[in-house]
């Protein structure tokens, strides 16, 4: 059984997360077992990298509580909850079953959710539009691996730092930055994504993948939301019983903060 650091329900239409990165050392996963323990919606998308394959098989780095988080998202099939799967490039091994449903559970590349009042919403991981992973595997899984070590030696450092009275680093969140920086150009990403959104004739498209949460109206006037990750920002996309999209951080559903929504055109 979860133990709740909240009382408050998070009640939506249609809940959006992805990069869980379960079996990663960064992956926040006491958070994720109290937001699917308080989650309450008829849709979950989970846009990939919910679980990374690229370090998960590694002796000692998938935990229980990485388990568990599968179970509270069986947990939400069992009420009711219709979850969507869409893999990534971290768990992109799910690929392979694409189009296979597992009771409450459709597997997918992409697929278009259409909200409350009609509009129409492309949800995808979108590492299919990153250039960086499409040229070489090798690059992602080597950045990969030196974030993970990165992250395990940082925490051991800040718990000798804590024992000086000194402030955290924050090396890895830094480090995945300028990896960003240089393997990919942020604007071209959404550009793209929102391009290939508008050609299947969507106004909004959710996605994931690199890790920086934002909800902005694209040039073409289509809107760009990503959902974030679970790893450094705990971050997610909800859409009320009015069709109005909002993205929040997991820390407002603790302190009842209610970040501005936007309602697709």
């Amino acid at each position: 059984m979860v133990e709740s650091r909240g009382d408050r329900l998070i009640e939506a239409r249609a809940a959006f997360v992805s990069d869980f990165h379960l079996g990663a050392a960064a992956c926040n996963a006491t958070a994720i077992l109290d937001f699917l323990a308080r989650l309450r919606c008829e849709k979950l998308y989970l846009i990939g990298d919910i679980i990374d394959g690229y370090v998960a098989n590694r002796e000692g780095k998938w935990t229980q509580e990485h388990s568990n988080v599968l179970r509270a998202i069986l947990t939400q099939t069992r009420h009711g909850t219709q979850v969507y799967y869409l893999p990534g490039n971290h768990d992109s091994f799910l690929r392979r079953v694409t189009g296979i449903e597992l009771g409450n559970i459709l597997i997918q590349d992409h697929i278009i959710h259409e909200t409350v009042g009609g509009q129409k919403v492309m949800v995808i991981h979108g590492d299919q539009f990153d250039s960086s992973v499409n040229k070489s595997t090798v690059l992602p899984l080597l950045g990969t691996l030196i974030h993970e070590k990165v992250t395990v030696w940082q925490r051991t450092a800040n718990e000798k730092r804590n024992l000086t009275n000194r402030p955290p680093n924050d090396l890895p969140r830094r480090l995945k930055k300028m990896v960003k920086r240089i393997t990919q150009k942020m604007a071209s990403y959404e550009e793209t994504l929102s391009e290939f959104a508008a050609e299947k004739g969507c106004s909004a498209v959710v996605c994931g993948h690199i890790h920086a949460p934002a909800l902005k109206l694209a040039e073409n006037g289509v809107y760009y939301i990503n959902t974030g990750d679970w790893t450094d920002h705990c971050t997610f996309v909800l859409e009320d019983d009015a069709g109005n999209l909002r993205i929040l951080q997991y820390s407002d559903t603790l302190n009842g903060a209610n970040p501005p929504a936007v309602t697709t055109p």
